[in-house]
């Protein structure tokens, strides 16, 4: 079982998480973050894309998925690397990675 499941060729919803140093969210506020996702266990990286901060008070951030984020059925891992406004960059999780399965869609029925 994965951290996050999609069906193929889908685009919502988003992929979501909250960066946090042990149980306290990170404030991130007027920080920048990026989205970064590779083939498990050791593929190449398929996307490397700009996340939104959504609540940068909590830690919240997303990545929206683009047309052909999810055109390739498998499992992927997944992380978000954020620059603090110092220069700072971290990277959530910290240990391992988020698994994300891509589902493959039913021949000739388009997803939305």
């Amino acid at each position: 079982m994965s951290d996050f499941d999609i069906k193929q060729h889908a685009t919502g919803p988003a992929f979501e998480g909250r960066l946090v140093s042990g149980i306290a969210p990170v404030n991130i506020e007027g920080a920048t973050a990026r989205f970064r996702m590779r083939r498990a266990p050791g593929g190449a990286t398929v996307i490397d894309s700009a996340a939104v901060i959504v609540n940068g008070a909590t830690g919240d951030v997303a990545y929206h998925w683009g047309a052909g984020d999810t055109a390739t059925p498998g499992d992927y891992l997944a992380e978000f690397d954020v620059t603090l406004p110092g220069g700072e960059k971290i990277t959530v999780p910290t240990g391992g990675y988020k698994t994300i399965t891509i589902t493959p869609a039913i021949a000739g029925i388009p997803t939305v």
